[in-house]
Parts: structure tokens; C-alpha cells; sequence
């Protein structure tokens, strides 16, 4: 890799960052990209560990990024809950990862629109990653 390279993904990125997948796969590679780009990052099996480790430390999550569908409660649910966990303070930014069609996502999340922050469809790299963050 050359020093470019290596450069490419230096960002001002500062976000305290929770990643929520059920896939330990999808959440290793999505942390790791997080990674590279200088974010702080703490992971999540699952929206009811996510539930607990936002209460426990609600103004330290700047960002959320969650798959929809997951075992138990899904990602829709766990953004719901946390956005009315404290009303009167700002929410974390909220970004959903899916694997459906953004035609599918927009139906079902239509209601969240001032929720979500932005949408990762599957398959996404580090760059499409990147260019979102820019953008929320």
C-alpha cells in the first residue's frame, strides 16, 4: 500500500459510534471500516445489547448504525426506542444497513424519515461508507 494509500482515509470524523448487526461478520468488517476512518467504536450483537449499552452511556453514542432485520427486535425498534428514550436531548444520528432495495427500505422506514440519518445498502465498502458519513 502506497503512503496515499495509507492517507486515503484519514478523516475528521469524530463520532462515538455503536454498530448493532446479529451478523458478527457484517458488524467485524463495518467496525474495522469505522476504524479506519478515526472513529471510536462499540459493537452489538443485538438490539436489546444495544439497548443496554446506549442507557448506560446515552451521551456518549454520536452515531448508530443498525441492520433492519435481526432476531428479536429489529432495527426499526431499536431506533424507535432509543429516539424516545430522552426526548428532551438530541438523539444520536441513526443509519440503517439493509439488504433490501431502497424502494423496500423507504416504504418501511417512511415514518422515520426524521430519524434515519442515511441508509448503507448491502453490499457497501469503506468509500460508500465514507461518502455517507460526509453527508450526515
Amino acid at each position: 500500500m502506497s503512503a496515499y494509500d495509507q492517507n486515503y482515509y484519514e478523516s475528521t470524523f469524530t463520532y462515538r459510534t455503536l454498530v448493532v448487526d446479529d451478523d458478527s461478520g457484517v458488524r467485524e468488517v463495518v467496525c474495522e471500516m469505522l476504524k479506519e476512518l478515526g472513529m471510536s467504536v462499540i459493537d452489538a450483537k443485538d438490539a436489546d445489547e444495544a439497548l443496554e449499552i446506549y442507557e448506560k452511556n446515552p451521551f456518549k453514542i454520536d452515531l448508530i448504525i443498525s441492520d433492519v432485520n435481526m432476531p428479536g427486535m429489529d432495527g426499526k425498534k431499536l431506533l424507535e426506542r432509543i429516539n424516545h428514550l430522552d426526548p428532551d436531548n438530541s438523539p444520536p444520528k441513526m443509519v440503517v444497513i439493509t439488504g433490501n432495495t431502497q424502494d423496500d427500505i423507504s416504504e418501511k422506514y417512511n415514518r422515520m424519515r426524521n430519524i434515519v440519518s442515511g441508509y448503507l445498502f448491502k453490499p457497501f465498502n469503506i468509500d460508500h461508507l465514507k461518502e455517507l458519513l460526509n453527508t450526515i
